[in-house]
């Protein structure tokens, strides 16, 4: 059963990779957002089973993010997997 992905980057380099990556299995369905805040709009979209979500965005953060998505009925299903480049 393929799964949607949903990969949530400020960094369109980041997506894509990840985006290509993924889908290049064949079990994954990805689509991808460069703005936080246009994350949730996105989700209700396209229903993703799970969300890669970037945790330090500029306009709306991950954790910012996930709250909504777990706040809303609809999405509060798809699991968060939060990503980060900090070390």
């Amino acid at each position: 059963m393929t799964k949607r992905i949903l990969v949530v980057d400020d960094e369109p380099a980041v997506t894509r990779m990840v985006k290509l990556n993924l889908e290049r299995t064949g079990d994954f369905i990805v689509k991808t957002e460069n703005q936080g805040s246009q994350a949730v709009a996105a989700a209700r979209e396209f229903q993703p089973d799970v969300t890669l979500l970037d945790v330090m965005m500029p306009d709306m953060g991950g954790e910012e993010v996930a709250t909504l998505l777990q706040e809303d009925e609809t999405l509060s299903r798809i699991k968060i997997i939060f990503m980060t480049a900090i070390v």
